[in-house]
């Protein structure tokens, strides 16, 4: 997916997931879009890991000596002298079982607080086995607060019941923008199954209706062909729709994946697409490419 300035948009969801970690503004970073999408990730990756390794030792000697202490005292403890911060440094060294038991006493805007502050791969554990309603009420609260990175690397460390939780506690916007910075896009297609038919079709609706046509296009690629298929099809015989995304493909320089996925769909859902662009926007029909050369 390449932008009209020639700048890869598949970048994009690296810059935003390092500028959260950074905690820097994504625009501050955006000289970096210019680099390999997997040089990105690798920068993210190492970062991390700095972050995280630093006095490793020390937040391991913390979690060993909360095991002396009950589990409502850890609580305190960690939301009024360690701060979320700190408390998610020391959660990836407890013991899964006494990290949820401790979850469970801490309210829900300092868990949000702490799972910003999380590398999900160091409490792959603890993750997994927080109770589904609770997870519902930590992505409520990251919702709120646009907290879409946050989400999007959670995702892969849930399991179904908790994702279908979080799901439900998720607009179909925030979905579209958490699934375009999601750590393991092989997730999608199991996301859509969980969201249902109705539910995509909600979701490509909030395309249109926010402007999110990029990250539309970025979950319809990583869906099945038949699933693609049909949300296509679907989209193009709603004319509001097909100029919100016509108006995209030119505003973001996304025609080829525009018409990557119209070449998956069927023949009269191409020409009605074709036709549309031909009708109403003459001065884009060549936009259309080898797509528009019709005998």
């Amino acid at each position: 997916m390449t932008a009209r300035d020639g700048r890869p948009l598949q970048s994009r969801p690296e810059i935003l997931k390092l500028a959260r970690l950074l905690h820097r503004d994504p625009d501050s970073l955006s000289y970096l879009e210019a680099l390999p999408v997997d040089d990105l990730r690798r920068l993210r990756e190492q970062v991390t890991d700095v972050l995280f390794s630093a006095n490793e030792r020390t937040f391991a000697r913390l979690a060993a000596a909360s095991k002396l202490l009950p589990a409502a005292l850890n609580a305190t403890i960690a939301q009024r002298a360690f701060g979320p911060v700190l408390a998610a440094r020391i959660t990836g060294q407890l013991e899964p079982s006494r990290a949820v038991e401790v979850a469970e006493r801490l309210p829900t805007s300092f868990l949000a607080d702490v799972a910003i502050e999380l590398d999900p791969r160091r409490a792959s554990d603890v993750i997994a086995r927080i109770p589904p309603d609770q997870i519902a009420a930590i992505t409520r609260e990251l919702v709120r607060r646009d907290e879409h990175v946050t989400m999007g690397r959670f995702i892969g460390h849930l399991p179904n019941a908790a994702i279908a939780a979080a799901l439900e506690a998720t607009d179909d916007r925030a979905l579209l923008r958490t699934g375009f910075v999601l750590e393991q896009k092989s997730r999608l297609v199991q996301v859509a199954e969980l969201l249902g038919p109705e539910r995509l079709e909600g979701v490509i609706d909030a395309a249109c209706g926010d402007d999110l046509w990029p990250e539309a296009l970025d979950l319809l690629a990583h869906l099945d062909t038949a699933r693609q298929c049909r949300l296509i099809e679907q989209a193009v015989q709603r004319d509001a729709l097909l100029e919100s995304l016509v108006q995209a493909a030119e505003r973001h320089g996304i025609w080829d994946d525009v018409l990557g996925l119209q070449s998956v769909t069927g023949e009269a859902s191409r020409e009605r697409f074709i036709r549309y662009v031909e009708e109403r926007h003459p001065e884009l029909v060549s936009r259309l490419g080898p797509l528009g050369r019709r005998a």
